[in-house]
């Protein structure tokens, strides 16, 4: 997988006219992945996007640039949480018994959710606050 110069080409297969719906979503979490780590400074060769949301929730100083952000709502709990969302909807990545793959509007919600953090980490907007 790419580390550098990702990009998120979802529409591929979220959009076609016979989508497909497993290898879009692995698409979108593959460049949120590739995005974050290369953003994060993260070296380890197997790292995924677990390892990109542990790095965040380990330091609560990460989040989006607002001056003015709501106490009971930081950036930090927002970009948590849509990590988390594309992670934890992905069912269909890691073999278990529970398998079941994943409908077409989980894709779509993944790719959006994917190309606003796709932004968010190659626009330097995932950085660390000092005050």
């Amino acid at each position: 997988m790419p580390r550098e110069g990702c990009s998120l080409k979802p529409g591929t297969k979220a959009f076609d006219l016979v989508p497909d719906d497993s290898a879009a979503y692995m698409q979108a979490v593959q460049a949120v992945e590739a995005a974050g780590i290369s953003a994060l400074g993260i070296e380890n060769p197997e790292a995924t996007l677990g390892s990109v949301i542990r790095v965040i929730e380990k330091d609560p100083t990460w989040g989006l640039p607002f001056l003015r952000e709501r106490t009971d709502a930081p950036t930090h709990a927002t970009l948590l949480q849509m990590l988390r969302s594309i992670w934890r909807g992905h069912r269909d990545r890691h073999g278990s018994d529970a398998w079941e793959g994943v409908t077409h509007d989980e894709t779509v919600a993944a790719v959006y959710l994917a190309v606003s953090l796709v932004g968010f980490f190659q626009g330097n907007l995932i950085r660390q606050r000092t005050d």
